[in-house]
């Protein structure tokens, strides 16, 4: 059985960010396969698209074995007033591949 890609939470709320401050949140990723004889994921990064105030980084690259975990990293510098959003995709060879979240904030 393929493995797949568990997110530890549904999403990141960064909520009110003062513009020209920032915020950091992490996602966890998982490769949900069983420890025994469980697949690996063959992680390819990620990617954001939406709001240019968001961005960050990922140890999702390569290769990470049966219950294993990376992170991505993602930061909101919010340059402007206002709600912003961006999706986050996490790529990989999972079962669930490309497996994305939303981030979200408000400039305040």
């Amino acid at each position: 059985m393929p493995a797949s890609i568990g997110l530890s939470q549904g999403g990141l709320n960064f909520g009110n960010t003062k513009v020209g401050r920032s915020k950091t949140k992490v996602m966890t990723v998982t490769n949900t396969a069983k420890k025994k004889g469980g697949a690996t994921i063959t992680f390819n990064g990620a990617s954001i698209a939406g709001s240019t105030e968001f961005g960050g980084s990922t140890s999702c690259n390569g290769f990470v074995g049966p219950r294993g975990k990376c992170k991505v990293v993602v930061f909101f510098a919010p340059t402007s007033a206002g709600g912003m959003s961006a999706t986050i995709t996490v790529n990989s060879n999972a079962s669930n591949s490309p497996t994305s979240f939303l981030v979200t904030g408000t400039g305040k």
